[in-house]
């Protein structure tokens, strides 16, 4: 599945913005390490995208597979820490971005299921 590298571009600013404002608000609830890990993994998934637009293939390869790795590291860490915001009842994390992102990683997490499941059926 291929998605517009502006696309994502537009997409992890927006998820980005969404973290730094827990932080910018002092949202306590929100404060875990895979708030930590998201603002860093967007940050990169920004510099990603921005690779891929000038098309720099030689650094774009060196970089695929630690950030696919990442990728995978950051769909388990989103769908867990916005699960259990939802379930400490964090007010303060409460909005559309938290929503879309949520449902962006089940999403995500489901499309990888899907590959993996492709790849076992391949290999048989």
């Amino acid at each position: 599945m291929f998605v517009s590298p502006a696309i994502n571009l537009v997409f992890w600013s927006f998820a980005l913005a969404w973290v730094l404002s827990l932080e910018k608000k002092k949202c306590e609830c929100s404060d875990d390490w895979r708030r930590e890990y998201m603002k860093y993994f967007f940050g990169a998934a920004i510099a990603i995208q921005l690779l891929i637009l000038s098309q720099n293939t030689k650094i774009i390869k060196m970089v695929a597979l630690p950030m696919g790795l990442a990728t995978l590291v950051y769909i388990g860490a989103s769908i867990s820490y916005i699960t259990d915001q939802r379930k400490k009842r964090c007010e303060c994390s409460k909005s559309q971005a938290r929503l879309i992102l949520f449902s962006v990683s089940i999403f995500q997490a489901a499309v990888v299921a899907w590959a993996v499941l492709r790849l076992v059926r391949k290999s048989r």
